[in-house]
């Protein structure tokens, strides 16, 4: 007995195929030039493949992280928090954690993962984008610090100050300025300045 192929369902398999090509091709290509690091992770936490960029973030490489854990990769003391944290990024309750890695030389970096499950060889993995925030956490320290002399130059300063908005109606004042003028702070703010 003889099979009868038709032409089109080979044509139809062939274009199918090929376009499953395609696809994991883009998804190596932007997996690989992600500036953020990107781990897939079975469900237990064990690092299933990396980008270059984790390989960066870890200062290791490719082969010193496969197979891994997230808890090798995180300050011990951190551990309990993460494992609690993975767990809720797993069970899809958490998308967004921030969180720190441990370079292979003992530095710790402050990152922020991502993650989404996906399908990896088969069998159902964690996708973590992870990014290093060092420089946002010195730009946000910085401007805490800046806020922290700008409140002790303005309460502790022995002149009155006033900060009125484009309209002439009083925003804030200092309690040398309620002092001069012999008003509560309540009584002024929000009040027009005149």
């Amino acid at each position: 007995a003889g099979v009868v192929v038709n032409s089109r369902d080979i044509s139809d398999r062939k274009r199918v195929e090929a376009g499953l090509r395609d696809s994991e091709q883009r998804f190596r290509e932007l997996f690989e030039g992600s500036p953020d690091a990107v781990f897939v992770e079975d469900f237990n936490g064990t690092v299933l493949d990396i980008n270059p960029a984790a390989c960066r973030l870890h200062r290791a490489a490719r082969e010193d992280l496969i197979g891994k854990t997230v808890f090798d990769l995180v300050p011990p003391e951190r551990r309990e928090e993460v494992a609690r944290d993975f767990q809720a990024l797993v069970q899809g309750r958490l998308q967004q954690v921030e969180g720190a890695s441990c370079t292979q030389d003992g530095r710790v970096v402050p990152v922020e993962v991502r993650a989404s499950r996906v399908n990896y060889a088969g069998r159902e993995a964690v996708l973590l984008h992870v990014r290093d925030i060092t420089d946002r956490k010195l730009a946000e320290a910085a401007l805490r610090s800046s806020e922290m002399l700008f409140h002790s130059v303005w309460e502790n300063s022995a002149d009155g100050m006033r900060l009125t908005d484009e309209n002439g109606n009083i925003v804030a004042v200092n309690d040398a300025s309620c002092k001069l003028v012999g008003i509560s702070r309540e009584e002024l703010e929000g009040k027009p300045f005149t």
